[in-house]
């Protein structure tokens, strides 16, 4: 077929859990004979080709090393704090910039905090009580986390120009905001190998 290996995998597998939930309530030998039958069809056919993960390229990553360089080359505390969330939560720069104070709770030594993602499905993050504090001293809101001098959260173009700015001459390349959620999910994976539970924490639809 025309179809991506990804949607031949899908509907795979949306054939095979059907054929057992028909047989669900069915003898143990009918099971049995059926998972004979999968098998044995499994072995005729070719396999589903395999998903390859959209290449994220070290282009799109910031090292550790480079993160560090850009909290040294901020010029203001909002900008260190802007950079600081991004790179602790993984966010998407809409959900940071929603984030109002009625939305975080302060549990142990850290801030869990409700966002809402694409579709309007909220889930929490979390960030260190200093980091909380720091945000907190740093832009002093009364309704959002990330407030403006006049009360209002900020626009996504002003804090996505400034990290790209910050980039350009403390980097000397491009990076964006989204930047800092690709490097955020590339160590958690690294660092746990656990693709489903990071894919879950950043609100992904899917794993792939």
């Amino acid at each position: 077929t025309d179809y991506s290996a990804a949607t031949i995998r899908v509907k795979r597998q949306a054939v095979l859990k059907r054929l057992r939930l028909i047989f669900k309530d069915r003898s143990l030998e009918e099971r049995v004979l059926l998972e004979t039958a999968i098998k044995d069809l499994n072995e005729g056919v070719t396999r589903a080709p395999t998903v390859n993960s959209p290449a994220i390229g070290t282009d799109k990553i910031i090292s550790p090393l480079e993160y560090s360089k850009l909290l040294d080359g901020a010029r203001s505390e909002r900008q260190k704090g802007f950079m600081m969330f991004l790179w602790v939560t993984g966010t998407r720069i809409s959900e940071m910039l929603g984030v109002k104070l009625s939305s975080c709770e302060q549990q142990g030594e850290r801030v869990h905090i409700r966002v809402l993602g694409k579709g309007k499905k909220e889930r929490f993050v979390w960030i260190p009580l200093p980091l909380y504090r720091r945000i907190l001293a740093g832009f002093g809101g009364s309704t959002f986390l990330f407030e403006t001098g006049a009360g209002k959260a900020y626009s996504r173009s002003y804090v996505s120009g400034q990290i790209a700015k910050l980039g350009r001459h403390i980097l000397d390349r491009r990076i964006s905001a989204h930047s800092f959620r690709h490097s955020f999910a590339t160590r958690k994976i690294k660092e746990t190998g656990k693709i489903q539970a990071v894919s879950e924490y950043l609100g992904h639809s899917s794993v792939s």
